[in-house]
């Protein structure tokens, strides 16, 4: 079976929230993060579905110091209690931790700058 996948997914375990458009909030624990998405495993069951957009935030650092980098998205699968988003959109001060995050994390940050200049994934 062949990989379609443009940007490789890196095991990184972080809380996350997810904000619907009406306002709920759903936490979960995220499972792997590339740079055009995230997979999510939630608390408990939830109302999301198949294209739905949200915020989503991805916890850095708890407490007062609290870290976050914000999302928009999109959810792309749902397998209960994972869920699967595609990113829709970023801000530039997201982007950065992110970026960093996601290098800090990589057994080969070289060869993961290389795809993100071939394949951006998210748009800042």
């Amino acid at each position: 079976m062949q990989n379609k996948r443009k940007n490789k997914r890196l095991q990184i375990h972080l809380n996350a929230e997810i904000k619907l458009s009406d306002g709920s909030i759903w936490k979960g624990k995220t499972e792997n993060i590339s740079f055009g998405g995230i997979c999510i495993s939630l608390n408990e069951t939830c109302s999301i579905q198949v294209g739905d957009e949200c915020d989503l935030i991805v916890i850095l650092m708890e407490g007062d110091d609290r870290q976050v980098i914000k999302f928009k998205a999109k959810a792309i699968h749902t397998h209960e209690p994972k869920i699967g988003f595609q990113f829709l959109h970023i801000d530039i001060d997201s982007y950065d931790h992110f970026r960093n995050l996601m290098l800090s994390n990589s057994k080969d940050p070289d060869k993961l700058q290389e795809e993100l200049e071939q394949n951006p994934g998210i748009f800042v």
